[in-house]
């Protein structure tokens, strides 16, 4: 199958696109309004103040449930967006925090696998594996997007309660070596 473009074709897609833009940008003018008017009302918790802005936030909220129903796709668009941000943010502030632990993974599996145990540097990696099953399996359908954010941490914990052991078998290995060596 073949597309061809036709520029009489593209015209009347321009021209639809322009005036569907317009359209939604006429909305939108409405809710940067709304959006302006709740800036504008002071933090504190105390007096009108907070009445006024359970007014606007309602007010605001119910345009913008009107234009769910098809009318406004932008504002649409522009709550999911606000929602990826929020559940992004949640994502890597939990991964951030473990950090650490991805830290110690690190230098135990690439300083077991630079002495030539390069099966138990594979080992930690399945172990990670297993860790992602068990929690896709298990936590996430009990707990939702909390069980996925906290999804790599487990594995890196998991990883490294298996490096942990294995490198300190790795270390008496090596020691037990050298001193077999310095003495023969």
């Amino acid at each position: 199958m073949q597309f061809y473009i036709i520029p009489e074709n593209n015209f009347n897609f321009h021209t639809f696109f322009a005036s569907f833009a317009n359209f939604f940008g006429n909305k939108f003018q409405i809710v940067r309004r709304h959006q302006r008017k709740l800036r504008s009302i002071p933090h504190s918790l105390d007096g009108p103040a907070v009445g006024s802005a359970v007014q606007m936030a309602v007010a605001a909220q119910l345009h913008l449930v009107s234009f769910q129903h098809g009318q406004d796709l932008r504002a649409l668009v522009a709550l999911i967006q606000g929602r990826i941000v929020e559940k992004t943010e949640l994502f890597l502030h939990i991964s951030v925090s473990f950090f650490p632990m991805l830290g110690l993974l690190c230098i135990l599996r690439y300083t077991i696998q630079g002495v030539g145990y390069t099966n138990l540097a594979m080992f930690s990696g399945v172990s990670e594996m297993i860790a992602r099953i068990l929690v896709s399996i298990y936590a996430v359908p009990a707990f939702g997007f909390i069980a996925v954010c906290y999804g790599d941490p487990m594995a890196w914990i998991a990883a490294d309660l298996f490096l942990i052991p294995a490198f300190i078998y790795v270390y008496r290995r090596l020691k037990r070596q050298v001193l077999t060596s310095a003495v023969a």
